[in-house]
């Protein structure tokens, strides 16, 4: 019913490719489950054997096999004579039959081709199929061709039947059920049920229907286990052959090692702020995502008020927005009307889940929503969430602390005081452009104190988080290009160099290697004043070659300076072997964030906040 609900409301239905990714296929029962130590690697070798792996064990389908086999009933064999009535309707059926047999063979030939008119994309062969299974199994309720004649004459009969138990009827109900379900959209069962059952076009992973076959094989199991007994009571006494078949099924079905995800025990000040807090809206989180959400739903079994960045299967579209505008990059002001729109009472913000280099976009966002009176901050709990609340909700409530520091508008520069890892995140890119404007000019990486105060100097004016910033740090970096060929050092290195030697210099220290036809041109043009050294520059560190070259070293150095704020050949390395090896392991696909957690986790980064928080001024540190 919920998913009905939500589908009425959103448009939800699964599509078709979705239910077919999540249908096995019948042999993957054949296909063990990977952490199981006694059948691990068994059926390895099949397709999507990582996917589904469903294979029940053998005990339980052997003793499920034994209830089936092993009989002990006193019942004869007995034959009875079919009404005449009713063999005229068997006669009926199994023409019927026939027809529907040779009809659903030549529907699964044609399916939904436009052969004969397009009749078999009306006849499908999930019809003729069910038509079929329809037309048998009444067969079998009024009479059973006489090959099949037993103990009774009708499934009907069979059923109510002593020979067999209840138990034993659910068993294989269950079993044969969930298998078939289990293999979903390539058995016509599935396809039928999903053409004609609401319910089945909200559900993704048949797969799962296995489950009901596993309650079914255990119950038949079970049954198997008590005539087992009954067999060999007179040798040895039924607890002990119980106890031998727990502790066989406890063998086989021994995994390692077991998997938890594992959530906080205890609802944190937030959460209990927000259960007695009455509101009109619901409540969303940021940073929003797959990664995070599961931890907010658990919050929200505590805090029982709605909760909007949730996860499920499906998601309705505004927490498709609220990820989708969160995900990377400045965040946009167009995220304030979604969550009005929805509408959102509060928002909560886990400083600590926010990566350190997209602080200054969820910074530079909050800032400007509570600047704008949109936002309006309540308090910090635990000295990392923070709530706020919707001011278009929620316009009567009240702001009990002041703006922590760090959600205030402030420019890059500012941000690059407070902390060095902000030349890494949003910025990064012109970060890395500086770096090789430095190495263009002389040859050599830039030492920490000269390129965080260059970098301090690019960002005069770059407002963290926004979204206009492009243009105007080109303007900004225009600038210092035209100031740095002015500057002494440079003015030094390349005052007796003539406009040929400067390009040849330039481009070597680049590590290019243009024609001469294009090193002349660029000397051409700037000894008549067609460009400036300043451009040549440039141009040079845009170079598409000279991006790619630099692009890992550029990575690994900004790591340097922004986490361990120091040179790489500073103590405690006192050369660059720790540079060179993060260089190397970045050349063979390591990935960045990787490389981010690796530093940011690192003991000297750690002792760093340890004493950057033991500096702070008492006020802040509470």
């Amino acid at each position: 019913m919920p998913y009905y609900i939500v589908s009425r409301l959103y448009g939800f239905k699964r599509r078709i490719d979705d239910v077919q990714a999540h249908s096995a296929h019948p042999i993957n029962w054949l296909v063990a489950e990977g952490r199981n130590r006694l059948w691990h690697g068994f059926g390895a070798q099949f397709p999507d054997a990582a996917k589904f792996q469903m294979f029940p064990g053998l005990l339980a389908p052997l003793l499920a096999l034994g209830e089936l086999l092993l009989n002990d009933s006193d019942h004869q064999t007995r034959t009875t004579k079919t009404a005449a009535p009713a063999v005229k309707v068997l006669r009926v059926l199994d023409a019927a039959i026939i027809f529907f047999l040779a009809l659903a063979i030549v529907a699964v030939g044609y399916d939904r081709a436009p052969d004969f008119y397009g009749l078999f994309e009306i006849i499908t062969s999930e019809l003729a199929l069910s038509l079929l299974s329809v037309a048998v199994i009444v067969r079998l309720c009024i009479a059973y061709p006489r090959f099949l004649r037993r103990d009774s004459s009708n499934l009907i009969e069979t059923i109510r039947s002593e020979r067999r138990t209840d138990a034993f009827w659910l068993g294989v109900i269950l079993a044969v059920v969930g298998f078939m379900y289990s293999i979903g959209w390539n058995f016509f069962f599935y396809r039928i049920l999903y053409d004609f059952m609401p319910g089945f076009k909200s559900m993704r992973a048949p797969m799962r229907g296995a489950v009901f076959a596993y309650l079914g094989i255990a119950l038949l199991a079970g049954l198997g286990s008590i005539r087992i007994s009954r067999l060999v009571s007179q040798r040895l006494p039924r607890s002990l052959v119980y106890a031998v078949l727990c502790g066989l099924l406890l063998v086989e079905f021994n995994p390692v090692p077991l998997y938890f995800i594992r959530g906080d025990i205890f609802p944190d000040r937030v959460t209990l702020r927000l259960k007695s807090t009455p509101m009109r809206g619901g409540i969303a989180y940021l940073p929003a995502g797959v990664d995070y959400n599961t931890r907010y739903m658990l919050r929200a079994a505590d805090h029982e008020k709605p909760l909007i960045t949730a996860t499920s299967g499906f998601d309705p579209p505004y927490v498709d927005q609220i990820q989708t505008m969160t995900r990377a990059g400045a965040i946009s002001q167009q995220l304030m009307t979604v969550l009005e729109a929805i509408p959102a009472s509060y928002l909560v913000v886990e400083n600590e889940l926010i990566p350190l280099e997209r602080q200054p976009d969820f910074a530079g966002f909050l800032g400007k929503a509570v600047t704008s009176g949109r936002l309006r901050f309540i308090n910090r709990f635990d000295e990392q969430h923070d709530l706020y609340a919707v001011v278009k909700t929620e316009p009567e409530t009240k702001s009990e602390a002041p703006l922590p520091d760090n959600v205030s508008v402030r420019e890059w520069s500012a941000l690059l005081e407070t902390d060095p890892v902000n030349v890494l995140g949003k910025y990064q890119p012109w970060s890395e452009k500086l770096l090789r404007l430095h190495l263009a000019s002389f040859g050599t990486l830039p030492r920490y104190a000269d390129f965080m105060r260059d970098v301090s100097d690019l960002g005069r004016g770059i407002i963290g988080g926004d979204e206009d910033n492009q243009l105007l740090l080109a303007e900004n970096f225009r600038h210092f290009a035209d100031k740095w060929v002015n500057r002494p050092a440079f003015v030094s290195a390349y005052r007796n160099s003539s406009d040929e030697d400067f390009v040849a210099r330039v481009y070597a220290n680049a590590g290019l290697k243009p024609d001469e036809v294009a090193q002349a041109t660029d000397a051409d043009e700037l000894k008549e004043k067609r460009v400036t050294r300043a451009d040549l520059l440039l141009k040079l560190v845009d170079d598409a070659a000279f991006v790619a070259r630099e692009k890992n070293r550029s990575l690994v150095l900004l790591h340097f300076f922004g986490y361990l704020r120091r040179n790489p050949d500073d103590p405690p390395d006192n050369n660059m072997n720790g540079l060179l090896h993060w260089v190397i392991e970045m050349d063979k696909g390591y990935a960045p964030a990787s490389l981010s957690y690796a530093f940011a986790s690192s003991i000297e980064h750690q002792r760093i906040l340890q004493q950057a928080r033991a500096d702070a001024p008492a006020e802040q540190r509470k």
